[in-house]
């Protein structure tokens, strides 16, 4: 009987020169994103939010927490000319602006990108400069690449001048230098206006995440409006803490909006947009509660039926849910929200904006032809002189308040606006930074509206972390960075070696093919790329304890494990020793390997430059006398000169193994 063997024989590669100029696009698939296991926040650039969902173990599931957002801005000039700044589902410039407002230049093939640091970053990153051994080659590339002022890592092309010379990203200068430069030890910091005394002092949150962005089309499909010159310098963090729900379930927003218009704009008005598709879109109730500067939605109907469509998961669970958004660094200012007109029967005054001035009154509070939000029903009552700032400020719970659950207005999907107490008045150079949560609350014990019932303490548990942040954050080391340095599991690296390669992935097939599935959660869960405190299992395959294959720390060996090891393939320990490659070419107890060329003429032909590598057991593919799981290999090219032709790939050859299964 042959071995068992999963492995591909042939390579068929070619070679061209042509290079890929970067592009920015509308791509709604596969975007950057932050998570901490519980949330996981996708951001398009020239955007913020796309898609944030929350995750339930109870139903090893995903559900949508938040479809969009972002921030809205608009303003007068002296002269009465209206300026929106205002981006919904549609994506902005990204990329900062000149002093001027205009745009950089090819913004996409610099700034279309999303940086992403993790709090074991920012702490190993500080290790090496204390021990001196700080090199390009140690250093993660987001934290290399900063885009902050004078980073000579940071490109932005000779037609911006090379070198970033604005003030953007927020680091610790640690000498003093005035310029960024992660060889010199300077740190990221992880949103705007936050300051530390101290190299020592330097905190992180468990992951965080930039990206920079500005107006440039936003107010294209506004008649009678104009731009607003708006820079936006956008964070988005999380903690992750062993037991706190209430953090590991909220995801924190830093927007610094930077005005670089001509005039001194009047009657300005910030808004935060969000499309709440909380599960299924076309149920959601929305709410606000100013006393806690929140706005919530949660379900008509718990649980959910099929979600239309019905790629959406609904939220099965008949549990009290909600998802709150919390100003945090401002004092609410209005709340109110429009229709998707193609969803119920909506009033044609109550639905998306049209003109630049419909849009900014729902900036002030007010329906798309002017009038005022008032008390009662839907909020649109023509002729009422009950006027308020603030649609649905009454607790579901409370049945007396005025609360959407309180008038049936059938199903809607529904958009809000929380208004934000700002400076009414923004002089060219002025700017408002606006921190905020999204928050997901639930409580197994209470059925559907009684979860607000707790809606303070789960707000003011959020407010509270906020504040030590911004006063004390090394009280939250528990929900920042590992404190792990030995036996380690690095997520992804399954066989505890100092990269993770095909071998992690064989070496879970024989920890599942023995059965072994479960053991240990781990206090903080996440399969970012860093050292995580974990306890030992009771299995050990070839002296290798089996935690290190629970890659997401739940305590289970799942399909979200090989998940986080196929998102984590490549890296390598920091630090570690490098890696050797220790395959002969040919051992006689082994295995044999071909090459039918050692060159490729470049000026040859396509099928001159099809490449055959052949892998077999021994030097006549004969079966080994001992018992094996499977192989792995790397075949490595100069990328610069070859890339795979996707129009052939890998084949077996089962005159030498047999029982394969090759994807």
């Amino acid at each position: 009987m042959k071995q068992l063997l999963q492995l591909p024989i042939i390579a068929l590669i070619f070679c061209f020169s042509n290079s890929i100029i970067a592009q920015c696009e509308n791509n709604f698939s596969n975007l950057p994103s932050i998570d901490n296991y519980y949330r996981t926040v996708p951001i398009r650039a020239g955007s913020l939010t796309w898609e944030e969902t929350f995750f339930f173990e109870g139903t090893q599931k995903d559900y949508f927490s938040v479809f969009a957002n972002n921030l809205l801005v608009g303003g007068v000039s002296p002269g009465g000319n209206l300026h929106l700044s205002w981006k919904t589902y549609q994506s902005s410039g990204p990329g900062p602006l000149n002093e001027d407002g205009s745009s950089f230049e090819n913004p996409c093939n610099y700034f279309d990108r999303l940086w992403v640091i993790s709090g074991s970053d920012i702490k190993l990153h500080k290790q090496n400069y204390e021990q001196g051994i700080l090199s390009v080659e140690n250093t993660p590339k987001d934290i290399l690449e900063w885009p902050a002022i004078g980073n000579v890592h940071f490109k932005i092309g000779e037609e911006n001048g090379n070198i970033l010379d604005q003030d953007l990203a927020p680091f610790f200068d640690t000498n003093i230098d005035g310029i960024y430069n992660a060889l010199d030890g300077d740190l990221p910091i992880y949103k705007s206006g936050v300051a530390f005394n101290s190299f020592e002092d330097v905190w992180a949150p468990y992951i965080f995440s930039l990206n920079i962005a500005n107006d440039a089309n936003s107010s294209m499909e506004f008649d009678g409006a104009e731009r607003m010159n708006l820079e936006f310098l956008q964070s988005a963090y999380l903690l992750n803490c062993s037991d706190n729900q209430e953090l590991n379930y909220s995801v924190f927003y830093s927007i610094n909006a930077i005005y670089k218009g001509e005039e001194v704009l009047n009657d300005v008005r910030f808004g935060f947009w969000e499309d709440s598709d909380f599960g299924c879109y076309d149920n959601d109730l929305i709410g606000c509660y100013p006393p806690l500067n929140t706005s919530f939605v949660y379900n008509a109907n718990s649980p959910e039926v099929i979600c239309n469509p019905t790629n959406i998961e609904p939220i099965t669970l008949a549990w009290g849910m909600a998802r709150n958004t919390i100003l945090l660094s401002h004092e609410m200012r209005s709340f109110i929200y429009f229709n998707n007109e193609n969803v119920g029967n909506p009033n044609p005054n109550t639905v998306d904006p049209g003109p630049g001035f419909t849009a900014f009154n729902l900036l002030n509070a007010r329906w798309l032809d002017g009038t005022p939000l008032t008390v009662g029903g839907s909020g649109y009552n023509p002729g009422s002189a009950d006027e308020t700032l603030f649609a649905f400020p009454g607790l579901p719970s409370d049945a007396s308040s005025w609360s959407m659950v309180s008038v049936d207005l059938g199903n809607g999907d529904r958009r809000t606006i929380t208004g934000i107490d700002t400076p009414e008045i923004l002089s060219p150079g002025d700017n408002v930074i606006i921190d905020l949560a999204s928050q997901v609350m639930f409580d197994p014990f209470t059925s559907h509206l009684g979860i607000f019932n707790s809606l303070e303490e789960n707000v003011q548990a959020v407010k509270d972390a906020y504040n030590t942040m911004n006063t004390n954050p090394q009280e939250l080391d528990a929900c920042a960075a590992s404190t792990c340095t030995e036996d380690c599991v690095w997520p992804g690296n399954i066989y505890a070696d100092d990269r993770v390669d095909a071998i992690d992935i064989l070496f879970f097939g024989a920890i599942s093919g023995k059965g072994w599935d479960s053991g240990n959660d781990r206090d903080q869960r996440g399969g970012i790329w860093a050292p995580h405190n974990a306890s030992n299992w009771n299995q050990e395959l070839t002296g290798q304890n089996i935690k290190h294959a629970d890659c997401n720390g739940d305590g289970e060996l799942t399909e979200s494990d090989s998940e986080i090891f196929s998102d984590n393939f490549g890296f390598t320990i920091p630090n570690s020793d490098e890696f050797q490659n220790k395959i002969e070419a040919y051992d006689p107890e082994g295995f044999k390997l071909e090459f039918d060329k050692t060159t490729i003429d470049l000026e040859g032909s396509v099928i001159d430059r099809f490449l055959n590598i052949n892998v077999r057991p021994r030097e006549d593919g004969e079966s080994f006398d001992f018992a094996y799981h499977g192989v792995s290999f790397d075949i490595v090219f100069d990328s610069s000169l070859i890339v795979p032709s996707p129009a052939f790939g890998f084949e077996i050859n089962d005159e030498y193994f047999s029982e394969t299964m090759f994807a």
